[in-house]
Parts: structure tokens; sequence; C-alpha cells
């Protein structure tokens, strides 16, 4: 029993470390970290196999623990499009964990693949309790939204030339 014990607080341990790195975390502190610790429940997929759908109702924010995840998208004819590969520490499905709209890509195991995921209304109920958690995912999404712009920016000036 004691041994089960400390195996269970050692993976605990292990959890709470892994979300500890997440860089846009990092300034939190220890009490929100455990907390989103507390409510991640963890899932394992083989290399190929679906995380989850875009347009299928949120499925929450995940953390990568190991292996690498393929985001993408797919056209109306079927072609696939990747988005990004994300590996060990990063989150994934931030957009929709906080709007509560649909998935708004496709994830994939691109590997095989160990995930935390919190739920939404899990992540809602931490964020309440620890306001630096909140200000931590905002400017995360901050930053993701002027990289996005500046993306968009570039697309729009390659298409500008290509008409003249």
């Amino acid at each position: 029993m004691a041994v089960e014990f400390q195996t269970v607080r050692t993976e605990q341990r292990a959890i709470i470390e892994l979300w500890g790195r997440v860089p846009f975390l990092a300034d939190v502190g220890d009490e929100p970290i455990a907390a989103l610790a507390a409510v991640a429940v963890r899932h394992t997929y083989a290399q190929g196999q679906t995380i989850f759908l875009e347009r299928e109702p949120v499925a929450g924010i995940f953390l990568i623990e190991e292996g690498v995840v393929k985001i993408c998208r797919y056209s109306i004819d079927g072609r696939e499009h990747i988005l990004t590969l994300l590996q060990l520490g990063e989150t994934f499905n931030d957009v929709a964990a906080l709007d509560g709209g649909p998935n708004p890509a496709c994830a994939v195991a691109f590997t095989d693949v160990v995930t935390w995921q919190i739920e939404r209304a899990n992540l809602q109920s931490v964020v309440t309790r620890y306001p630096r958690l909140a200000w931590a995912l905002i400017e995360n999404l901050a930053g993701r939204t002027r990289h996005l712009l500046g993306v968009v920016q570039d697309l729009a000036a390659r298409l500008s030339l290509i008409h003249i």
C-alpha cells in the first residue's frame, strides 16, 4: 500500500513538473500549476490515431508529454494541410478550450503520443480561482494572434506580387 501511494505521489509530481515547464505558465506559481495537473487526464494514442477532428465540440486543452502531434485541416477535396507539428511540453486546442467553440483543426498522433487533457469546464474552474493563470492564457493567445497577423500580412504581400 505504501509503495502504491508513493508511486501515485511520484507520478503526480511528474505531471506538475510537466505543466510547470510550459513556457507561458512559467510565472503563474506552483498552486495554479498543481490545480491544472489535478484535473488533467492522461491519454495515449498510437501513431496515426486521431485525437480529435475539426468542427467537433471542444475537446479541451491538451499538453504533450511524449511524441509528436500533427495539427492539420482538410480541404473540401480531401487534401491535408499540415498547420504545425507539436512536441513535448507544447499545448494545443487552446482556442476552443477558451472560447467554447468547436475544435478549429484536427489533431492526429504523428508518432505514438501521450497527452494530458483538461476539459473546458475544469479549465474554467481552475482559471476562475487563479487570475494569474487567466492572464497567462490571455497573453499566450495574444502572442499567437500577433504571429498569425504577421503570417496573414506576409501571405497578402506574396499574393499581391503574383497578380502584378
